[in-house]
C-alpha cells in the first residue's frame, strides 16, 4: 500500500459529508493559515465546528497514517470544501482550541497533522517506504 501511496499524485482524505459547519471549519482553518485573522475564530461556534470536524472517523483511523505518510502531496476534502495538507497542517498549528471536553483529541491530530506537513519534503518520485516514516512509529504518534 506505501508503494501505491507513493506514487500517487496526490492522496485525498474525504472526511465525509458536509455537516455541523464543517465547510466553515475548513474555511477557518485556511485563513489562520494564511493569517487572515478573523473574529469568527474566537468565536465558540467556530471552535465547535472545527473539534467536530477532527473528531470525525477519519482522524481516528490507523491506517490513514499510512497513506498520508507516504503521500507527496496531501489534499484534505469534505463535502465540496476543501483544502491543501500543508495548509491544513499550518493553519491547525495556529489555532488556538479549547481540547478541555476532548482530552485525547489533540495528541492524536497533532500526530496525523505532522505526517501530513511532511508530504511537502517527500521526493517527487517515490520509494517503497512510508516517506521514511515506519508503521511503527506512526502508530506510536497516533497513540500519543
Amino acid at each position: 500500500m506505501a508503494k501505491i501511496y507513493g506514487q500517487a499524485n496526490r492522496v485525498i482524505v474525504w472526511l465525509g459529508e458536509a455537516a455541523d459547519n464543517s465547510d466553515q471549519a475548513l474555511e477557518d482553518i485556511r485563513v489562520t493559515a494564511e493569517g487572515e485573522f478573523t473574529n469568527s475564530l474566537n468565536n465558540e461556534k467556530s471552535q465547535k465546528a472545527i473539534l467536530k470536524l477532527l473528531k470525525r472517523p477519519w482522524f481516528r483511523r490507523i491506517w490513514v497514517l499510512q497513506e498520508v505518510a507516504a503521500a507527496r502531496r496531501v489534499l484534505i476534502m469534505c463535502g465540496l470544501a476543501e483544502i491543501n495538507g500543508y495548509t491544513f497542517y499550518s493553519g491547525f498549528n495556529k489555532l488556538k482550541l479549547s481540547y478541555g471536553a476532548h482530552p485525547g483529541l489533540q495528541g492524536l491530530i497533532r500526530s496525523v497533522t505532522y505526517v501530513i506537513r511532511g508530504a511537502i519534503f517527500r521526493p517527487k518520485y517515490a520509494t517503497s517506504s512510508l516517506g521514511g516514516v515506519s508503521l511503527g512509529i506512526c502508530l506510536i504518534w497516533h497513540e500519543l
